[in-house]
């Protein structure tokens, strides 16, 4: 395989994971705010900045730093909120 093929696959899967996260981060946006979609974006935001490590990228480095910050703080927060909810929801029965 061409150096160049290898580059064209690397960039078309850089690409589709782009639009993957953007696509996940309009839903999560859109109403679908549950911890999985959130951890799917902290997933392909991983991805990105290991990529944009590797690449020598150091604009799209930061900027993907930074979202995985956020992504990761927000799916913190959701599993908090969830736990807190099944606290509650949970009857302790003391004997």
């Amino acid at each position: 395989m061409s150096d160049i093929h290898e580059i064209s696959i690397v960039k078309q899967e850089l690409e589709q994971i782009h639009a993957k996260t953007c696509l996940l981060m309009t839903q999560f946006i859109g109403g679908h705010q549950c911890p999985k979609i959130a951890h799917m974006i902290v997933s392909h935001l991983q991805w990105l900045v290991s990529h944009a490590r590797n690449s020598g990228s150091p604009n799209s480095l930061e900027m993907y730093l930074q979202l995985l910050e956020h992504w990761q703080q927000a799916t913190q927060l959701l599993l908090a909120r969830r736990a807190d909810r099944r606290d509650k929801q949970d009857p302790v029965i003391i004997h």
